[in-house]
């Protein structure tokens, strides 16, 4: 705060009365920026109670960190590996643009000396003068400020201005360092001492709310890994009939061909039937084969674009034999355009495989299975409707519960990592069911970017 008279000077006792207005203009700004951080910290406590996917509370965070600090370059999340010898950029807000940033996905290598500096927790701050970075704030740290300038000095589309104030604020809990955020802005000296103070009361909050999260996700993903595993031999199970029936007529037929032969009875005729029907028998091993092995091998936990229209048809590879020896008429319905779905590959073809493989083992023969997908404002829509024995009542409220099972075999998991899945993506999951009449299963799933 100044003022001014011109060409006159003021009284001390003005001079006295201006500071204690200063004092209290200060406190009103030390309580506003503290109900700021209050706020934010609800906010950060609200999405980790929602239990949302890190990606979620990661941009979460940035957002908080735009309100906090107004950058008006970037700003970065980087988590730390499980071994400490990378950090990587797991989210990235732009503020020339609302888009996913284009460094989301960089690995940063993490030598010892730049890891200690972060594991100390103080805040870092430096301006770029005259084409090199000054550090104004924290230990030396060359390697950490070199690690970290990895967008392009040159005006771009995406950064129409270089970055010349950075701030980066490790974040550090009891077990250890969990990652760092950087700041950036375009002028130098933009970003002080205010800044990291601000950061300072926010992320250690932030940090603990990672920390729970990632340790959430890892449950989650071995949960879903021993559940999937169940499931693989639940397929094996499944489809040993088919495959022992597909193989049972290839025997005979090259026994008799080996015997023809060795008769001197050879017919051309017959043995190009008899070489059709085992080429025949082989594809649906092959088939079946590859749809288990697809299943099997698909354990990455990063999110792509996932095609829905893909994995029901992979599916189905796996579950047609077994429909048919049932005499289930199988009704698809499934444009290849629908939008792609942005999850993990393994988690929608475990969505789709409980599903349909619920509906086979609720079905008789004559029985109608049918699968239908659509998209509808900014969802994909799967809806999964058998005619089979249905559900009673009273389990009807309790088949999503983990553990909950009818089957002699089961493991009452199943439907419970259905909604899970549905659950991380912000999905919808609905299950209607008449007993002696069937069960209609409906899952929305939001599509990326409207498109």
């Amino acid at each position: 705060m100044v003022l001014r008279r011109e060409n006159q000077h003021f009284f001390w006792d003005s001079r006295q009365d201006f500071s204690a207005l200063a004092d209290v203009v200060n406190e009103m700004i030390d309580t506003v920026e503290q109900e700021r951080i209050s706020e934010v910290r609800l906010q950060v406590d609200q999405k980790v109670l929602e239990q949302v996917k890190p990606k979620h509370l990661f941009y979460k965070l940035l957002h908080a960190i735009k309100s906090l600090t107004d950058y008006d370059h970037s700003a970065a999340l980087l988590i730390c590996d499980e071994d400490g010898g990378s950090m990587e950029v797991v989210a990235e807000q732009v503020a020339f643009q609302k888009r996913k940033g284009e460094n989301v996905g960089l690995a940063l290598p993490l030598d010892r000396d730049t890891r200690k500096l972060l594991k100390s927790g103080q805040p870092f701050g430096f301006d770029r003068q005259d084409g090199a970075w000054e550090q104004w704030a924290g230990a030396e740290a060359a390697t950490l400020v070199e690690l970290l300038d990895y967008n392009p000095m040159m005006a771009t589309d995406r950064f129409p201005a270089a970055e010349h104030s950075m701030i980066c604020v490790p974040l550090v809990t009891k077990d250890g360092l969990i990652g760092a955020l950087k700041v950036a802005s375009i002028h130098a000296g933009t970003l002080r001492e205010y800044e990291t103070d601000l950061l300072s009361q926010f992320l250690p909050q932030a940090s603990v709310a990672l920390q729970n999260l990632k340790r959430t996700e890892s449950l989650e993903n071995q949960v879903i890994a021993a559940e999937r595993k169940y499931a693989m031999a639940e397929l094996a199970r499944g489809v040993a009939h088919d495959v022992n029936n597909a193989l049972g007529a290839v025997l005979p037929l090259v026994q008799q061909m080996q015997t023809d032969l060795e008769d001197g009875f050879f017919d051309e005729s017959e043995t190009k039937e008899d070489l059709q029907e085992i080429e025949k028998s082989l594809l649906v091993c092959k088939r079946i084969f590859n749809g288990m092995l697809h299943f099997a091998r698909n354990e990455t936990r990063n999110a792509s674009d996932v095609s829905l229209a893909l994995v029901i048809e992979s599916a189905l590879s796996i579950f047609r034999q077994s429909l048919e020896r049932h005499k289930v008429q199988v009704i698809v319905a499934v444009p290849a355009d629908l939008p792609m779905i942005e999850a993990v590959q393994a988690d929608i073809e475990q969505l789709v495989l409980n599903l349909i493989g619920n509906a086979r083992d609720a079905m008789e023969p004559n029985d109608e299975l049918r699968i239908v997908a659509s998209a509808e404002e900014q969802f994909v829509v799967l809806e999964v409707t058998d005619t089979g024995c249905g559900i009673p009542p009273d389990h009807l409220a309790k088949i999503q519960e983990p553990f909950f099972t009818t089957k002699a075999d089961g493991n009452g998991l199943g439907l419970a990592i259905c909604r899970s899945i549905v659950a991380q993506l912000r999905g919808q999951f609905k299950i209607e069911s008449e007993l002696g009449r069937g069960t209609h299963v409906t899952v929305k799933l939001p599509y990326r970017n409207g498109g």
